[in-house]
């Protein structure tokens, strides 16, 4: 599949004429509404007239420039403004609305306000995202009757009044007659669009909800859905670049912060009715708000939460009561989020896929050229790659013997190896979307590698962990170590060594910390081209595949429609169909993480959030957080219950009239009334254990067949309970249902972990 750049030669131009076009096209729509007699259809052009004569036509131009921004962000924006144009510039728009202005008149139906220009663009560019604040309501139905009312009873006109009315685009034909032509071929996109504009005050107040978001987005190159921004002030803009100037003194440091996140503070405060301005968001106030993300130098969401709840919002809402700074902080969270998905984009909330730097991987097999589908299915994590010697190939030296380990080298992780790769082939100055689709291309040619050549080339399981041999020169992948720098007699010719002791023909100084290489190597971490039979593609490339990614990522398109496109054509038509994170079936889970329906269960959300727990009063969204996290194990393991539709929901009401709570408090041995295959055996106090006493608890625990952990994780600072899923490495994986993430000790503390309670399922 092919996929071609959305991107205008003159942005502001064209943005000029699309809000140009939208306006006069409304302002004929009001019209036409006013004509077609449908009482909302009259109301709503009535609003739009009734504006538009107040404010001298700005109301219909700011409607149309919020149509313009509306259409950068729906799936059928292209196509709508495409029509709007064509209508507009052929002059059919004007030629409906000059009609159904004349028979509005002849029934007494009042002036239509004069319209500009349609063709004149050159005018000022729109200055904010909602393009202007039309809050006005429909009229109520008394005067939406009264309307229709007066036109019903005003005297029929007579022929000889009629025929004195018509004249200009009317010509010799009847009144009536072109109506019908205005209302049924050419009205429907007119009344359409009205129709958009009547509801367009939600749709207003959702785009200018997330004016900071696209504004820090595009401020510091971040995506916008490709939605043309400008601030409407000088206030916004240095708001905007101070925020920038702060996430990249962080990153010099190297610590990641996420500039959506500081606006959305500042967002939801207001919005909540703190007293805050542009002007008060002071480098000091950004740098307060972006310490709250940290814990050691590390966003942790739940450290983000607490602050916000114990600490900013206090601050800057003093009023307000513990359980509205939860919402408030909730909000926040969910600011970033909901732009994601206003903008189309996936923000990967659920999990982060790959923890320590490595993804674990369910292999189906591979799509190499001239061998079809070549199958081989292996669950692959703990992955680290053995860099090999290059010997003798095609005429050239390259200094070693194939088959033997490289001298004095370490075994690589693989992400660090893709990032490392891609830093000696592309360099830190390439645009963003060319580097990713190169970490994309290497990271599915290397794995695929082995099946197409074999030999010493292997990817095998050596101990607790996974082993990817591959030549430390050309006839594989070149790799520059980004912590040590890489130097060797020939980038091209010969092996190539982490470090800059080897050799003078060659050398490359490490990647800096603070290179935007690194985020790119976590965001796309994991992630394969596939085909569609889920088999991962053989993406070879040479320096003419860079060039091209580098080519079609300065045209507009994205990384993933770089690398469909490229591995779908020509020489390389390799039958991509997609780019998919790396994903783990045995258990329905990614990268160690459950991904069932269940791991999504939230006690903040769901039908079930303000169900009561026993006699206590209070509700799941309250208290419910260990039992929605039983409930969850009790889901993921499978066991039959006493409920046909089992969820937190219906968990706590069985349990509440079966004595599975005193009072509010959780009675452990009672889940076996609903779930008799799901045992309760213990608790486990781990309060004073090291981290790695603890660690090893826990993978003692879940490394057992059938067995099942939930854990205290807040210690002294307050009560929560979490379901432990699974542990790779020495990350312990969490199903939280306060939270999106599933990293326990990168969102608590791990010595907050204090108790450990755990069921088996009696067979």
């Amino acid at each position: 599949m092919a996929y071609e750049a959305n991107r205008y030669d003159d942005p502001e131009l064209e943005k000029a004429r699309n809000d140009a076009n939208n306006a006069n096209n409304i302002r004929n729509a009001a019209d036409v509404a006013i004509a077609s007699g449908n009482p909302y259809a009259v109301g709503a052009g009535a609003v739009v007239k009734g504006l538009d004569k107040a404010t001298g036509g700005a109301s219909s131009e700011a409607l149309g420039k919020a149509v313009s921004t509306a259409n950068k962000v729906s799936p059928v924006g292209k196509s709508l403004q495409n029509a709007s144009n064509r209508l507009n510039e052929s002059g059919a728009s004007d030629a409906i609305g000059n009609a159904a202005a004349m028979y509005n008149r002849s029934q007494g139906q009042g002036d239509t306000f004069p319209k500009k220009d349609p063709n004149v663009v050159n005018q000022p560019n729109a200055s904010n995202v909602s393009g202007g604040e039309p809050s006005s309501s429909l009229p109520s139905s008394r005067e939406k009757k009264s309307s229709i009312t007066e036109e019903e009873n005003k005297p029929k006109e007579n022929d000889e009044e009629k025929e004195k009315k018509r004249g200009g685009l009317l010509g010799r034909l009847a009144l009536g007659g072109v109506m019908n032509v205005v209302l049924f071929v050419f009205a429907p996109f007119l009344l359409a669009l009205l129709v958009f504009v009547v509801i367009f005050a939600s749709v207003t107040g959702v785009i200018s909800s997330y004016e900071d978001a696209f504004g820090i987005s595009q401020t510091t190159g971040e995506d916008t859905g490709n939605l043309y921004f400008k601030a409407s002030t000088k206030e916004q803009q240095a708001f905007y670049d101070r925020v920038n100037d702060i996430k990249l003194a962080y990153q010099a440091q190297g610590v990641e912060i996420d500039p959506l996140k500081l606006v959305a503070v500042y967002h939801v405060l207001k919005n909540n009715g703190a007293d805050l301005d542009y002007n008060d968001m002071t480098d000091a106030v950004i740098r307060e708000f972006a310490e709250a993300m940290l814990r050691d130098g590390t966003y942790s969401e739940y450290t983000f939460k607490d602050n916000l709840i114990q600490t900013i919002i206090p601050r800057y809402l003093p009023k307000t009561t513990s359980d509205q700074r939860e919402r408030i902080a909730q909000e926040v969270l969910d600011y970033v989020e909901d732009y994601y998905d206003l903008i189309g984009k996936s923000s990967d909330k659920s999990t982060t896929y790959c923890a320590a730097n490595n993804c674990a991987y369910d292999i189906k097999g591979y799509a190499i050229r001239g061998k079809g589908n070549v199958t081989e299915s292996i669950q692959v994590s703990d992955l680290y790659v053995r860099l090999m010697q290059c010997g003798t190939a095609s005429g050239h030296n390259y200094g070693g013997v194939f088959g033997q380990p490289l001298e004095g080298e370490d075994l690589v992780p693989f992400e660090k190896y893709i990032l490392g790769v891609t830093y000696n082939i592309m360099g830190e100055d390439a645009p963003e979307d060319a580097v990713k689709a190169q970490m994309v291309a290497a990271r599915s040619y290397i794995l695929a590698r082995h099946a197409d050549v074999g030999g010493w080339r292997t990817l095998e399981k050596s101990d607790d962990k996974w082993i990817l041999q591959v030549a430390a020169c050309s006839q594989d992948q070149v790799y520059c170590d980004p912590d040590k720098g890489c130097s060797g007699s020939s980038a091209q010719w010969g092996q190539i060594y982490s470090g800059l002791d080897h050799d003078n023909g060659y050398h490359k100084n490490p990647l800096p910390l603070t290179s935007i290489l690194r985020t790119y190597s976590s965001q796309t971490s994991g992630e394969v081209v596939t085909n569609s039979d889920g088999y991962i593609v053989y993406t070879g490339y040479q320096q003419a595949e860079v060039n091209q990614f580098i080519s079609l990522a300065n045209s507009g398109l994205k990384y993933k429609q770089i690398l469909l496109q490229v591995y779908n054509q020509g020489t390389r038509n390799y039958g991509a169909s997609s780019v998919d994170k790396a994903s783990c079936k045995a258990d329905n889970t990614y990268c160690g993480v459950s991904s069932g329906e269940y791991a999504e269960w939230k006690q903040f959300e769901g039908p079930w959030s303000e169900v009561k727990i026993g006699s206590s009063g209070y509700t799941i969204h309250q208290i419910g957080c260990l039992a929605t996290s039983v409930a969850i194990l009790v889901a993921k393991s499978g066991v039959p219950t006493k409920v046909a539709n089992f969820n937190p929901g219906t968990f706590v009401e069985y349990l509440s009239s079966h004595g599975g709570f005193a009072g509010g408090n959780f009675v452990w041995r009672s889940v076996s009334e609903i779930a008799p295959n799901f045992q309760f055996q213990g608790r486990i106090n781990v309060a004073t254990m090291s981290r790695e006493e603890k660690l090893n608890k826990i993978k003692e625990l879940v490394s057992q067949k059938d067995v099942y952990v939930v854990a205290e994780v807040k210690g002294n600072t307050g009560q929560h309970w979490v379901a432990i899923d699974s542990v790779s490495g020495d990350t312990v994986n969490m199903m939280d249902p306060g939270s999106h993430s599933t990293n326990l000790w990168q969102h608590y503390p791990w010595g907050n972990t204090t108790i450990l309670a755990y069921f088996r399922v009696v067979r």
